[in-house]
């Protein structure tokens, strides 16, 4: 009487079951994947193109503007050279960096994920804060070192993104 091969074991465990198991847990993390992928699509904000320099020809940078507070206009905006785009300023203190959580997103390599916050000072003028970034920050050309005033008119470089202070 002919006896049956005896199944093969993998960790303990008969090999079909072992085999079974990995294809539940491979399918799943590609189902978990999938649906992080799909989520991160629909929460993207919507970007206005500009260009940070024109001279160099540097690649096309994306700038997010200010979420909109509806009760309060818009007090001053960050002018992009040659008209590429435009960010207002509102409220007190307003965050400029590469990453998505800032009040203003400009998308450049040369920018760090917080890499400057603009104050709205009581006498109604404004000024620039560098926050320890990479390639920093400057008023018409001169570092900011801890708080500089900026007056309307005056150029702003972040990394090498230059903006222009206007009024609103």
């Amino acid at each position: 009487m002919p006896t049956e091969p005896e199944e093969l074991m993998l960790f303990g465990y008969p090999q079909s079951q072992v085999y079974l198991v990995g294809g539940v847990l491979v399918a799943l993390l590609l189902l978990l994947l999938l649906t992080v992928l799909r989520r991160g699509k629909q929460q993207e904000p919507e970007v206005v193109e500009i260009a940070a320099d024109d001279a160099l020809d540097a690649p096309t940078e994306m700038v997010s503007p200010v979420s909109a507070k509806p009760a309060k206009p818009a007090s001053a905006y960050l002018v992009f050279p040659d008209g590429k785009g435009r960010a207002a300023i509102y409220g007190d203190k307003v965050s400029v960096g590469r990453a998505s959580s800032n009040d203003v997103v400009i998308e450049a390599e040369s920018m760090s994920r917080l890499h400057a916050q603009i104050y709205r000072n009581r006498d109604g003028g404004y000024s620039v804060a560098d926050m320890d970034s990479l390639n920093g920050t400057y008023v018409n050309d001169v570092a900011v070192s801890g708080t500089q005033k900026v007056q309307l008119g005056d150029t702003i470089t972040f990394g090498k993104v230059t903006v222009k202070l206007v009024s609103a």
